[in-house]
């Protein structure tokens, strides 16, 4: 008997979880950029020509009008972890999903993984303060991460906080040299909500859910993005880049100079240094 042709997956067979990467749509952000990141994809992960590939197609469910991009995909087999020694092939998918709407882009993926420099071109990162107060109106903060801002080799590089409200139990003191690397937080609406600042990160918890449930979850997002709510909690955090550690050298000439004032206040002069930029 002729063997059955595969069935191709279409947009509407999909079935994903809430956790994706938001962005906001660059300058250039076009069929032909989707199409790149769909072509590099296709040559590093993918086993064969793709199964579906649709590339910024417009729908609409409801009020709510949106265009997705969908790459479905078998990926290239490789040995099963647990029989190393065995000649077996794992045969699974991946897929990758951008969805559009109001000028935020979500990436929800899966066996997939590796292009960020063309997320760096073609997207615009969303501030992190701007993001860390999604959803934050009544919103209630259960755990927190956090790194420090510190170049002392001798103290916390970070800590995390949890508890049922954060808010009423976390101390306050030296918040504001510490920035949050990941946030959890139960809102009446939106649920239990992950985010990961640095990634751009966003998980809501709840089971799969069809790509019109999607872009209603990347909806209220972008909605709450274009209208941020102060947070008096948040509001005690640093959103600024990390302070790296200094460079051994610059350490160096610290001890230096430091073992050199100490000297001249030995012998009883009087030593002054001047730093200049």
């Amino acid at each position: 008997m002729p063997k059955k042709p595969k069935p191709k997956p279409s947009i509407d067979d999909l079935r994903a979880l809430a956790g994706g990467n938001y962005f906001r749509t660059g300058a250039q952000f076009d069929d032909n950029a989707v199409e790149t990141l769909f072509d590099t994809i296709q040559k590093r992960w993918a086993k064969g020509n793709p199964l579906t590939q649709d590339i910024r197609k417009p729908r609409t469910h409801g009020a709510l009008n949106f265009h997705y991009s969908f790459l479905c995909i078998q990926l290239k087999p490789n040995k099963p972890p647990f029989l190393p020694n065995l000649d077996l092939l794992e045969k699974s998918y991946g897929f990758v999903l951008l969805i559009e709407v109001n000028g935020v882009v979500a990436i929800f993926k899966r066996g997939t993984s590796g292009f960020e420099d063309w997320i760096e071109s073609e997207c615009d990162p969303i501030e992190k303060r701007a993001l860390t107060r999604t959803f934050s109106d009544n919103a209630i903060y259960e755990k927190v991460s956090l790194r420090r801002m510190t170049v002392s080799r001798n103290e916390l590089q970070g800590c995390s906080y949890e508890a049922f409200d954060l808010a009423t139990t976390i101390p306050v003191l030296g918040l504001g040299r510490s920035i949050p690397r990941f946030i959890r937080l139960s809102h009446a609406v939106a649920g239990t909500v992950s985010l990961t600042p640095a990634t751009s990160r966003m998980h809501k918890s709840g089971g799969r859910l069809t790509v019109d449930q999607l872009a209603k979850e990347v909806s209220d997002v972008a909605s709450s993005l274009a209208a941020p709510v102060a947070n008096g909690f948040l509001d005690a955090f640093n959103t600024e880049r990390v302070k790296q550690p200094l460079e051994p050298h610059f350490i160096q000439l610290i001890w230096i100079l430091a073992a050199f004032v100490h000297s001249c206040r030995e012998m009883g002069a009087k030593a002054s240094v001047v730093c200049k930029p």
